[in-house]
Order: structure tokens, then sequence, then C-alpha cells
């Protein structure tokens, strides 16, 4: 009876050792009251999260708005362009805005906020709408390839 308890015991704690190498190795994916989407990234400098932000983006079919910031384009799959092409008008495209905060020496918060834009050629300007919690797997997604493309 003891063997068995002490072969129980074992297993159960290679499971839980197994476990926790695992978790280690997942973005710290994190929840912020001011952005959709939010990660930290741990041991990398700015630089390098920076760049792997703008290929992570550019890969998955976004543009960058600007040589130098980090706000990225793509346009709204067809249920984005019938929903407000139908009383906006004009196309619709998501407008993605990163900001990465440093948090201490070795960290940094990567957050994403999202909205649908109409009428971006328009001479009145620009309509967004901040898009809301429906969407935020998608950017989660995006900022654990991020934190994926640090860890190479």
């Amino acid at each position: 009876m003891k063997a068995h308890s002490l072969l129980a015991l074992t297993a159960l704690s290679l499971l839980a050792f197994s476990l926790n190498s695992c978790a280690s190795k997942k973005p710290d994916l994190i929840k912020t009251d001011d952005s959709l989407a939010a990660v930290e990234i741990r041991n990398s400098n700015e630089t390098d999260i920076r760049y792997a932000v703008i290929e992570t983006f550019l890969v998955n079919g976004y543009q960058r708005e600007s040589t130098y910031g980090l706000t990225f384009i793509k346009k709204g799959n067809i249920l984005r362009q019938i929903e407000y092409a139908s009383y906006m008008g004009g196309a619709a495209r998501m407008r993605v805005k990163v900001r990465i905060e440093q948090i201490s020496s070795s960290s940094h918060i990567v957050k994403v906020n999202a909205f649908t834009m109409t009428h971006r050629d328009s001479s009145f300007g620009a309509h967004e709408q901040k898009v809301r919690g429906l969407r935020r797997s998608h950017y989660k997604n995006l900022l654990q390839e991020v934190s994926t493309r640090l860890q190479q």
C-alpha cells in the first residue's frame, strides 16, 4: 500500500512540475482597464519588442499607418464591411494602436486598442469606434505571437 501511495505521489509531483513548466512558456497576458489586450514581456529591450510588434502585424496583413508610430490598419472583414457600409457609408478598416510601457528595468507591457474606422479619406476626417471585448481573443493571439517571436 505504501509503494502504491509513493508511486501516486511521485506521479502527481511530476505532473505538477510539467504543468508549471508549460505555464512558464506562455506569455503573461494581463487585463488592463485602458486596453483591449495586453501582455507583459520580460527580458527584452524596447527596440526588440517594437520590431517584434511590427513584424507580427505586417505578417498578419496589417499595414503601418506611419513610419514612426505603432499604429496599424487593415481592411475590415466582410461582416464589418456590411455592418458599417449600410449606415455609415464607405469601407470599414480596423485601426490598431499599440503602446509599449516600461514597468521595470527588465519588463514591459505591450497594450493594444482597436478601432473600427470609416470615412478615412473624408475631408471631414475619419470616424473611429472602439472595438469591445468580442474581438479581444484576436488581439490576444497577436500579442502571444509577439511574445513567441521574442523567445526565438
